[in-house]
């Protein structure tokens, strides 16, 4: 490893270390410094995985160089920005640089030439679906705030908690974003037009204990995929359905006093976003 990703490694490291300490003293911008933290951390595990195969390309070690001193920098200084009014100027830069960072980071797997081992891809995959859900996370936001603010709300919660450290171990994003999809779902399914379809589709209704009909999830999944027209986008929309599952499974070990996997947690957070990323881009065509 050369003494300048060395340098770059440290300072992301001396950074994140930076955003911990200030992220307990913040309350409106709370969201985005752990989410920049975040992203500091991924892109620090990434490039060390990297320079166990292959240096870092000298230009975007250049680039990177500059980002980590930069982001350092700035990280350093931000809890003197807090009382003096120019703190979200600092926060967007430090959340800017961050995304930029990763991403550069990313782009210098295309210079591989070693094997590439098991751990790399694996920090590969979370700096990459790290990227992606970050930068879909205004459009679904705003979608679902046009729907219901509440609902926006709970949705961004969901984010917040976790990437902000607690003793619940993601147990309260899960459950909020579980509210999320649940609230969505019977928004783009009203109970009589979910009725008519079954009745079109010769669909019968299960029944509770007292006889009355019941529309379970899986009859609202039913119907909102009937509405998507395109097949393959269908399927993409059911895909991500099944994958939605891993988070109610997960949700079941929640209730229990057992410590929960945070990489798991994570991952379902990930599921359970796509899927409202899937569902939200429809969603003219399902409400016709």
């Amino acid at each position: 490893m050369s003494e300048k990703s060395k340098n770059i490694i440290d300072k992301l490291g001396k950074a994140e270390e930076e955003i911990e300490k200030t992220q307990k003293d913040l309350g409106e911008y709370q969201k985005t410094i752990a989410d920049s933290g975040k992203g500091l951390n991924l892109t620090k595990k990434f490039l060390i995985e990297i320079e166990k195969v292959n240096e870092i390309p000298a230009p975007l070690e250049d680039a990177l160089s500059i980002y980590s001193t930069d982001i350092y920098e700035w990280s350093a200084k931000l809890r003197s920005y807090i009382e003096d009014g120019t703190m979200g100027e600092m926060v967007g830069r430090i959340y800017g640089a961050t995304g930029t960072a990763a991403v550069t980071g990313l782009s210098s797997t295309s210079f591989i030439t070693a094997p590439v081992p098991e751990s790399l891809i694996i920090s590969y995959d979370n700096l990459e679906s790290f990227i992606q859900h970050r930068s879909k996370r205004p459009q679904i936001y705003n979608e679902l705030n046009d729907i219901d603010t509440n609902l926006a709300t709970i949705y961004d919660k969901a984010w917040n908690s976790l990437n902000i450290s607690s003793s619940d171990e993601g147990r309260d994003s899960l459950f909020s974003m579980r509210e999320v999809v649940t609230r969505l779902y019977h928004h783009l399914s009203p109970d009589k037009k979910v009725k008519e379809f079954c009745d079109l589709n010769g669909i019968e209704l299960e029944k509770n204990k007292n006889g009355e009909e019941v529309i379970t999830r899986n009859i609202r999944t039913q119907y909102i995929a009937s509405k998507i027209k395109d097949v393959e986008e269908r399927a993409i929309f059911l895909n991500a359905e099944l994958s939605y599952k891993y988070v109610d499974d997960l949700l079941n070990y929640a209730h229990a006093p057992q410590k929960l996997d945070f990489n798991r947690v994570e991952r379902a957070i990930y599921q359970a976003d796509d899927l409202i990323l899937r569902t939200i881009n429809h969603l003219s065509e399902i409400l016709s």
